[in-house]
């Protein structure tokens, strides 16, 4: 059923427009990409605010508030509007055009936004650096700091008890409970929750409910997707609900909670669903809402995506529901359709300038029905394998053994290649040396080069690593590696991809890694969200970028700055490294074993497209080569490859990339043929 005929339906009240200090008894309101709009289930949405996006609305006794990207809003009567952002911390932005820098503050992205059950006055709201609490409506927040740092948390909820206490969710540590009155430490309280080998599933929502004395909350848990309900007094989590067979390999995500009348509401990727929980007794069956198909006139209307939903009916919520872009058709980035459903391997350049082992490439590829190279421009030791034609890359780069571009790209066109421009950012040896080391990452004194390098656990002996770092915050360095990429979109690739998009993470002496570019209170995410903004202004086509897989499956840049919750708003394409050997050998390793690579490609995929909230395409590089680890030595050959496809298609299906750094592909026909006998027959895949 469509949306907007369900909820005319649903709707049949009188809503009437928004006089001036008099708010009516019924009314709908939508948080939109544009803004606040008012609705009478019929007519055509009603502009009340457009200044940026609302995700969220709160009602409290003494007006709304609104979750944006530029803060928290608050409204008394739906006619006046004011930011209550005092206490948030600013992340700051370099801007860079025509030469120039100049900045810009924004505050850290918000995730939440909760109201105290008991007192409407503390509210509660959550970023990545941590927790931010209001006793006084939102005229000042105070700052609770986080568990670890680069890490986003993604849900929070505040109480009276009657001491004030805050519960938050980290991404996989679990969940945490502090006492501000009594100003406590964060206490664990996961006991029951659904975990993995490095702590637990994200907890997604909170909400609190007092159920008789007892202070009680629930909780929903992301991707492995569960119901979970606590009293505060034993916290001791118990599932109530389990929608999918995770053993089974199924993938759903639950968020948005709303709780009325002893029955929970909450989103699923197939619409919202109702859960009876109070009175205490053994929970009814789920029921179906509504179906939120936002193909619908609606979302067209209005040219953008629907985020949330008040519905107030005599004076009372009836329905708040939040997170509502999981049905939306507006969250796609420009390229979004060019760069998906793209299939095809990683090649080191030297393959392009011999004839036979593009023949024999071409020839896997036509076999196969790949129809995508991504091909180093740029590698891994900065040397660029093209002839430039821009002065700035002249006068800097290093050019050796280039590919001619103008025979090999047509030759790939006419063979209907999609073609992807590889280019290596920060990991950069010839700009690294360049004019004196001037853009080179400096040891903690700033007058020397800083070279990662290992020590030999036997001899004790320093080994130097091939670490040669350009300083990510310097606007130098992005205008060399943009106009590399605008080179090579001239000469007719059709998409760049940054890899080594990310601070250096190797080495003995990584502590002695300093960034003399740094400035104006900068961190490492406002970093890569710099240099990808400038990118993203200069670059007209298709931006992917390379990321740990870990980083693609929870919500969390860590220590590399690669947060996809961020870098999301500038780029077009993500491939994550999802590699089997790469994670802990127990991930996932359940019976049976041979499914793994399915389930880690499955589960990944999913998980990345949701936390960039359905807005670009999601390409993972897909492990075509074997190293030494138990997994691999056991199980590795042309069935593990084939269930990391698969999982991959059974999963979004927006296409892959195969990686082998020496470009070795043959047993690809193996793959795609099927002639192989470690294909699990337990499961029809």
């Amino acid at each position: 059923m469509r949306f907007r005929a369900i909820l005319i339906s649903l709707f049949l009240f009188p809503v009437f427009l928004f006089p001036q200090n008099t708010p009516p008894q019924n009314y709908m309101l939508l948080g939109t990409a544009k803004g606040i709009y008012s609705w009478d289930g019929k007519g055509s949405p009603q502009v009340l605010w457009t200044k940026t996006d609302v995700r969220k609305i709160v009602k409290v006794p003494y007006g709304y508030f609104f979750l944006t990207s530029l803060g928290i809003l608050y409204s008394k009567d739906l006619s006046t509007f004011e930011f209550r952002n005092e206490g948030f911390h600013a992340q700051v932005l370099k801007l860079y055009k025509n030469g120039q820098k100049s900045f810009t503050n924004i505050f850290k992205p918000l995730s939440d936004l909760k109201v105290d059950p008991e007192n409407p006055m503390n509210l509660v709201t959550s970023s990545k650096d941590g927790v931010y609490y209001s006793t006084d409506g939102g005229m000042k927040w105070s700052f609770v700091d986080n568990i670890s740092w680069y890490t986003g948390i993604q849900s929070a909820a505040i109480f009276s008890d009657p001491d004030l206490k805050i519960v938050m969710a980290h991404p996989f540590k679990g969940v945490y409970l502090k006492n501000i009155t009594k100003k406590g430490k964060w206490e664990n309280i996961s006991s029951g929750l659904h975990g993995y080998f490095i702590g637990y599933e994200e907890v997604s929502d909170f909400v609190v409910v007092r159920n008789g004395k007892d202070i009680e909350i629930v909780a929903s848990q992301n991707f492995f997707p569960a119901i979970f309900k606590m009293k505060l007094k034993t916290k001791k989590w118990e599932g109530i609900y389990y929608p999918v067979d995770t053993a089974n390999d199924e993938i759903d995500a639950i968020d948005g909670l709303f709780m009325k009348d002893g029955d929970l509401y909450f989103n699923m990727t197939k619409g919202i669903k109702k859960l009876p929980i109070y009175p205490e007794a053994k929970p009814a069956e789920v029921s179906q809402v509504f179906e939120l198909n936002f193909h619908t006139k609606l979302e067209n209307e209005l040219q953008c995506r629907i985020e949330a939903i008040l519905w107030v009916e005599n004076g009372t919520v009836k329905y708040n529901m939040s997170e509502l872009w999981m049905y939306s058709q507006f969250n796609k980035k420009k390229y979004f359709d060019k760069a998906k459903g793209k299939k095809g391997i990683y090649l080191p350049s030297f393959f392009a300038r011999s004839s036979s082992k593009m023949d024999e490439i071409m020839s896997i590829m036509k076999k196969t029905g790949l129809n995508t190279i991504a091909i180093d421009m740029k590698d891994d030791f900065g040397i660029l394998r093209f002839t430039p034609t821009d002065p700035l890359l002249k006068e800097i780069g290093k050019s050796s053994n280039p590919v001619d571009l103008a025979t090999w790209i047509p030759k790939m066109k006419k063979a209907g290649m999609y073609l992807i421009a590889r280019i290596v950012v920060f990991k950069d040896q010839v700009l690294f040396k360049y004019d004196g080391y001037k853009y080179a990452v400096k040891t903690k004194n700033l007058k020397s080069p800083w070279i990662g390098y290992e020590i030999d656990g036997k001899t004790k002996k320093t080994n130097q690593t091939m670490e040669y770092w350009v300083d990510p915050y310097c606007e130098k360095v992005w205008e060399y590696n943009v106009a590399i990429a605008n080179d090579l979109i001239k000469q007719g690739f059709d998409e760049i991809q940054f890899d080594y998009i990310r601070f250096p993470t190797d080495g003995y002496n990584i502590y002695q890694a300093t960034f003399g570019y740094k400035e104006h209170g900068m961190d490492k995410d406002s970093a890569l969200m710099s240099f990808l903004n400038y990118a993203r202004d200069n670059i007209a086509a298709p931006i992917s970028i390379d990321v740990y897989g870990a980083n693609g499956w929870y919500r969390s840049g860590l220590f590399t700055g690669q947060d996809v919750e961020t870098l999301k708003n500038y780029i077009d394409a993500i491939s994550p490294m999802y590699y089997p050997s790469h994670f802990e050998q127990s991930f996932l390793n359940y019976k049976p074993q041979e499914l793994r690579p399915y389930r880690i490609y499955k589960f990944g995929a999913f998980r990345t497209f949701f936390i960039s909230k359905y807005s670009i395409v999601v390409r993972p590089f897909v492990q075509a080569f074997k190293i030494g680890v138990s997994y691999d030595l056991k199980f590795y050959g042309p069935g593990y490859v084939w269930y990391e496809i698969k999982g991959t298609e059974d999963s979004i299906d927006h296409g892959y990339l195969f990686w082998n750094a020496a470009g070795k592909y043959q047993d690809l026909l193996k793959v795609y043929s099927g002639d192989f006998t470690n294909k699990s027959k337990s499961k029809n895949k």
